[in-house]
């Protein structure tokens, strides 16, 4: 940085002498400038390679210079990597730490129930206890299921909103349609950007190569109103079983004895609390692959 001030300090450039001593912004706005005069980019053909170049008198310095731009473009988008998955990271520790708090209230909260009510142990007592036990699990496989339907809508309608980049349609959605149609419209893209270089924007190739593209998004996105359709119905369904066992729940709640509801009470209380320790593990286990993807800055 001394040398390039010297290079280009303002009372000497050109022979020009200038009135007055310039601030510090002033020379730090000017040796920006004649730094990124010197500096050229520019991508190889049309591979993902960029060749980075820096003119100086001093082959060294030039070497040097050069050198130093492509290490801290490639160092930022490390920091940049390793942040986001930091953050996830983060984020699913933080959850981890919820899980295990709710997993153990519930543990703690079944085995006071128990001791309350004095129950040695949960056995089915009578087909309505066997029935209850069932119907108990099919309902918090079914609150799990209406919780995924309504996080595959939630993701589809910010997609169509424009909240989510093109790009995580292919991590959240396993379609091979849009995938193709992705894959298809990259392609139009590169054509583009080779027939605009090559004919100008307003040549009748580089037109029908935009028309292409705005075709292929039409077709992306009546895709993705077709799969939000889809994910609608399914959340119908899945809030409609629902809403059906715990009616029948209920009714067969009803129908037991004082004893028998303090069984089934306990036997949900455990079922919690192992849904609850599954849950703890899976969490684990996504933090554990999460920190593993973590690349050493």
């Amino acid at each position: 940085l001394a040398a390039t001030l010297s290079l280009f300090d303002p009372a000497t450039e050109d022979g020009a002498e200038v009135a007055g001593e310039p601030n510090e912004e002033e020379i730090m706005r000017r040796t920006m400038a004649g730094f990124l005069g010197r500096v050229s980019v520019r991508r190889v053909g049309q591979s993902y390679v960029l060749e980075i170049g820096y003119t100086s008198t001093d082959p060294g310095k030039a070497a040097r210079a050069a050198n130093a731009i492509a290490n801290t473009y490639m160092q930022s988008s490390l920091d940049a990597k390793s942040q986001i998955i930091a953050r996830g990271a983060q984020w699913i520790e933080d959850r981890l730490v919820e899980i295990g708090r709710q997993a153990q209230e519930a543990a703690l909260s079944a085995e006071q129930y128990r001791n309350s009510n004095d129950i040695a142990q949960v056995g089915s007592s009578g087909l309505d206890q066997q029935q209850l036990a069932e119907i108990s699990s099919q309902l918090l496989a079914a609150q799990a299921a209406t919780a995924g339907e309504e996080a595959r809508l939630a993701t589809i309608n910010r997609m169509l909103a424009g909240e989510l980049p093109d790009s995580y349609v292919g991590d959240a959605l396993s379609n091979t349609e849009i995938n193709r149609l992705r894959a298809e419209l990259g392609a139009a893209r590169t054509r583009l950007e080779t027939l605009q270089t090559r004919y100008g924007s307003n040549s009748e190739p580089t037109l029908a190569a935009k028309s292409e593209i705005a075709r292929l998004e039409a077709q992306i996105n009546t895709e993705l109103v077709r799969i939000q359709g889809v994910y609608k119905s399914n959340l119908d369904t899945a809030q409609a079983r629902e809403e059906l066992l715990r009616d029948q729940l209920h009714a067969i709640k009803g129908s037991v004895t004082e004893k028998n509801l303090a069984r089934v009470q306990l036997t949900e209380l455990e079922s919690r609390a192992t849904t609850y320790r599954r849950m703890y593990e899976s969490v684990l286990q996504q933090l554990i692959t999460t920190l593993q993807k973590q690349s050493f800055p």
